[in-house]
């Protein structure tokens, strides 16, 4: 089981989502919202960030896809981890550079 850390900007903290490689796409557990999502992600990663108004790039599930056919190559579970830190800190940079006080 891997990490996917992102600044909360609306709390001030991080939100980390688990999340694992399954067979046929992801699995992501955070708080009550958790289950198996296809290899882009869908839909409980974003469930996640819409839930919480946290700000992502719209192209993170063509990432995700990628990433979760290069571990299907052979990445090691170091190489898989040090990914997804790649991708939870480009979501991080958007949720930092979204608009303060509009959803305060």
């Amino acid at each position: 089981m891997a990490e996917f850390k992102v600044i909360w900007k609306r709390y001030g903290h991080e939100m980390n989502i688990l999340i694992d490689r399954t067979q046929d796409g992801w699995h992501v557990i955070h708080a009550t919202i958790a289950g198996d999502c296809d290899k882009g992600g869908n839909p409980y990663l974003y469930k996640n960030f819409n839930h919480d108004a946290i700000a992502y790039p719209a192209v993170l599930e063509i990432y995700m896809k990628c990433l979760w056919e290069r571990a299907e190559r052979g990445l090691s579970d170091e190489e898989l981890q040090q990914q997804l830190n790649q991708l939870a800190e480009w979501v991080s940079l958007c949720e930092r550079g979204k608009p303060k006080g509009l959803l305060d």
